[in-house]
């Protein structure tokens, strides 16, 4: 017979602590209530301003950045290989075609930096399409601008003070102007975003409707960039619109704003009295304003005392009647707990079976043991290996974040790079073409580290490609080893992104170990990292070059540096060892 699901003493319970607790606590909030209303309204009233002022810069800020990307992009991709720069140019350009609100961008170098002499190049929109420009000395001094200038010394991404595009596109516009630097940080030039700020006007107008107030956005200069009255937006500044509805209080506040005092300003026009609330764009010296008007926001709140007594009671029947729905629904919360649970070990096995069948595998002149234990049900590591003759091709990855996201694009990650491996065993192809496909498939906002080598029994060496992975440990005759790092980008971000081979010779016994940062970066209770010193000396002392006991070993130093704490991440390693190369 089954049990029956009862909770009648819980119950009891629940009500006589609501009862005890929850009505001394509206009696006090209907006296903390009554006593300090005005107080409290003034800092709701500071609070929404705060909060709308928030949404809209978020608002702002996420337009600039759309606008701006392709140039920032463009600043990273010259900078991991400025002599491919060139092949920005189709990006940015099509970028200039398709976005509404970039008006144009332009790429300047420095004098035989990145070219011969001079180099201005600018793709702008026109009546008749896009066109293409080289504006360079003695007709245009582009590096005594200040979108080059000032971001020259500055050393960082700035936007300009708008300007009105007289004899181009007739439009008030702003220049983005983003730093490009090499990867020793030498300055080579400057790309830039040219906006249309009628376009982010029209933008704003949905993302500042107030019913009690409206909001404004002005350059350093003054410039009314937005203001819901088309008549005034990028006509007038905030010190002409003050004379216009008569407030000497809002010409004192624009005076302040100039200053970049930003705060809150009890405003008096001819017609109300609002409370400013002010705040600056970060990377730009623009401020947004919102004036809520102060007699619909302190208005007298009839019935207070009678409203939060019906509260009260509603709330009291409420909590109530939630108690007898919760008691019931436990049971089904519990089910529904369990069926998560193994939907989650379902998903565990299949997750396990896109990793290598063989965690173990001794085909001369290769050996090698690998690894994946997930930090939790589902993990985002991956790895895998391939033998073609005296050639063993071996990758592993990490993807960002954790869970069934994360384990689903390392599934999908592993089976790009499988179908990459069939063209030829070629690390860097391999890793240009599974980034390609991933950034491809859309804003999946994830990435993934990459490391992918192939070992050459016969040549006696390693050749291999890094995507922001760490590089692997190298034994040999005794002494460890590791390659330096190489500056290159995960894989799923960048879809132009590429990636280079390098080769290290052999000894004629070797031993490759190669992890994710789940191993270095695993921390015991006083949030110490495991670290390469450790794993290093993990390696020396397993005594043998077998790999499986090196794993074991490896595996061992962890979990006792570890003890007790949760683990943060994925554990995964793959160690091979070549014999008997000749």
């Amino acid at each position: 017979m089954k049990s029956r699901f009862r909770l009648d003493s819980i119950q009891k319970k629940i009500v006589f602590y609501i009862v005890v607790i929850t009505i001394p606590f509206f009696l006090t909030s209907l006296f903390l209530i009554d006593k300090y209303v005005g107080g409290e309204l003034q800092e709701s009233a500071m609070r929404r301003a705060h909060i709308v002022n928030l949404d809209i810069l978020q608002g702002v800020e996420a337009f600039l950045d759309k606008t701006s990307r392709p140039a920032v992009e463009a600043a990273y991709l010259v900078k991991s290989n400025p002599s491919r720069f060139r092949k920005v140019l189709k990006g940015l350009k099509e970028a200039v075609e398709l976005d509404d609100a970039l008006f144009g961008s332009a790429v300047a170098f420095e004098p035989d930096r990145v070219t011969p002499g001079y180099y201005c190049h600018y793709i702008y929109k026109t009546q008749n399409g896009i066109a293409e420009i080289d504006t360079i000395p003695p007709q245009y001094d582009y590096l005594s601008q200040d979108w080059y200038r000032s971001v020259k010394y500055l050393g960082e991404p700035l936007w300009g003070e708008p300007y009105f595009d007289t004899g181009g596109g007739e439009i008030y516009m702003s220049t983005y102007s983003h730093p490009v630097y090499d990867t020793n940080g030498t300055f080579l030039g400057v790309v830039t975003a040219d906006i249309a700020l009628d376009e982010l006007a029209r933008r704003m107008d949905s993302l500042a409707e107030l019913e009690d107030g409206f909001v404004f956005l002005v350059s350093k200069k003054g410039l009314m960039l937005y203001h819901p009255d088309r008549k005034v937006r990028l006509k007038e500044t905030l010190q002409s619109y003050a004379k216009q509805v008569h407030s000497p209080s809002l010409a004192k506040a624009a005076k302040a704003m100039k200053e970049h005092s930003f705060g809150i300003y009890d405003i008096e026009t001819a017609d109300a009295e609002y409370l400013l609330y002010t705040m600056g764009v970060p990377h730009t010296s623009w401020i947004i304003g919102v004036m809520l008007d102060q007699k619909a926001l302190f208005s007298p709140l009839t019935g207070m005392r009678i409203r939060m007594g019906v509260i009260t009671l509603i709330g009291m029947l409420l909590i109530l009647l939630m108690v007898l729905i919760v008691s019931k629904q436990l049971k089904a919360n519990v089910a529904k707990e369990e069926r998560v649970r193994n939907e989650l070990e379902l998903a565990s096995r299949i997750q396990q079976s896109f990793l290598p069948k063989k965690e173990n595998l001794v085909q001369p002149p290769f050996a090698l043991s690998g690894m994946m234990k997930p930090a939790k049900e589902v993990g985002g590591d991956f790895w895998g290996y391939r033998i073609d003759g005296e050639k063993l091709l071996f990758y592993i990855g990490d993807v960002s974040g954790k869970g069934v996201p994360a384990s689903l694009f390392m599934m999908a990650s592993s089976v790009l790079i499988e179908a990459a491996a069939d063209d030829r065993f070629d690390p860097a192809h391999i890793i240009e073409r599974t980034n390609r496909k991933l950034c491809m498939l859309g804003e999946q906002q994830m990435f993934a580290t990459l490391l992918v080598g192939v070992v050459d029994a016969a040549k006696r060496e390693v050749t291999f490609a890094l995507a922001g992975h760490p590089p692997f440990i190298v034994k040999s005759g005794g002494h460890l080893s590791s390659p330096l790092p190489s500056f290159a980008p995960p894989i799923g971000v960048f879809e132009a992104a590429s990636y280079e081979n390098r080769t290290i010779p052999l000894e004629e016994e070797a031993l490759i170990v190669a992890f994710t940062d789940g191993v270095t970066e695993a921390e015991n209770g006083a949030q110490e990292m495991f670290g390469i010193d450790r794993l290093s000396r993990a390696i020396v002392r397993a005594g043998t070059d077998n790999p499986v006991t090196v794993k074991k070993a490896i595996v061992e130093k962890i979990e006792a540096f570890v003890g007790d704490n949760e683990p943060n991440d994925d554990l995964t390693m793959i160690i091979i060892k070549t014999e008997h190369i000749g």
